[in-house]
């Protein structure tokens, strides 16, 4: 069988019950689906994950096994290497499989609280900065966001990307906007946590002058209300 075969193998598997055979199949896909096909990587991703998560909802060895997928990757870049995908692969296990917090949180503080910028900070600052937002982690996510004038050119040239490309409809572009928007205010609102307040206040004029005064009230209106709750 080739890689898209056994995948839909591994998925009749869990359909049909035979959760031990399943679990083989998933565990293997997720070691070498790669190697077979580098193509897969965004399957890999988001569809296989999908399906060892609903294994795990109905067979808790599988937990156990996915779990010691996990466990025997170092979150860390080897010396003199650049190649920071094993640590990506224990991040996205932890964050997207296991919904480990706490193993994220420690490693992340370890990350931040060293005098120099380690490597996995430097390759993995935006996946670090997701967590970090979704976390409502605003000071942390502050302290390690870019100069504001950075932040600010590479939105800018996202929204004109977004406005000028014709294979989006209305309302898709409708959508980009609204996620543009509420990308911004974060950073707003992390710059506020960590006291750049020159640079907060940089990302808020640019709200302003790309989605309206408002826009960019409600926006700031409902994050807030996020936040507090």
């Amino acid at each position: 069988m080739d890689v898209r075969e056994r995948f839909q193998h591994a998925a009749s598997l869990v359909e049909s019950g035979n959760y031990p055979e399943a679990t083989t199949e998933l565990v293997w896909l997720w070691d070498h689906m790669l190697d077979e096909d580098k193509s897969f990587a965004g399957v890999r991703g988001s569809y296989l994950i999908a399906w060892m998560k609903r294994l795990m909802e109905l067979h808790e060895d599988a937990r156990v096994q996915f779990t010691a997928l996990r466990d025997k990757l170092v979150p860390r870049i080897a010396p003199g290497s650049n190649d920071y995908m094993p640590v990506m692969d224990w991040f996205t296990l932890s964050n997207n499989l296991l919904d480990d917090h706490s193993a994220i949180s420690a490693w992340v503080e370890e990350l931040l609280a060293s005098e120099s910028e380690p490597l996995e900070l430097r390759l993995m600052r935006s996946t670090i900065l997701s967590w970090l937002f979704e976390q409502a982690r605003w000071e942390d996510a502050g302290n390690l966001l870019e100069p504001g004038p950075v932040v600010a050119a590479k939105a800018r040239l996202d929204v004109e990307r977004e406005r000028h490309t014709e294979q989006f409809d209305d309302e898709t572009l409708k959508i980009l906007r609204e996620n543009r928007l509420k990308s911004l205010a974060k950073t707003h609102l992390s710059y506020l946590a960590a006291n750049r307040i020159d640079e907060s206040q940089l990302i808020k004029e640019l709200m302003i002058e790309l989605f309206g005064v408002d826009q960019t009230q409600t926006m700031l209106q409902e994050m807030t209300k996020e936040i507090d709750e």
